[in-house]
């Protein structure tokens, strides 16, 4: 279960990056794991997720 504060958290930055995205012309879907983000055991590095897009392959 996911905490209301991590959720309040989560509703700002999705809220946020959309405003962002969207001056640039972007759509973006943000979704928010039930995992909490790891660091990597060795570098301590947060890995980035992403997924690209390409619009002509749709």
């Amino acid at each position: 279960m996911i905490s209301d504060e991590r959720v309040i958290a989560y509703e700002q930055a999705k809220h946020d990056l959309q405003q962002f995205f969207e001056s640039k012309g972007l759509t973006v879907e943000i979704l928010l794991s039930e995992d909490p983000p790891q660091a990597n055991k060795v570098s301590g590095k947060f890995k980035h997720i992403y997924k690209e897009w390409n619009k002509d392959a749709d």
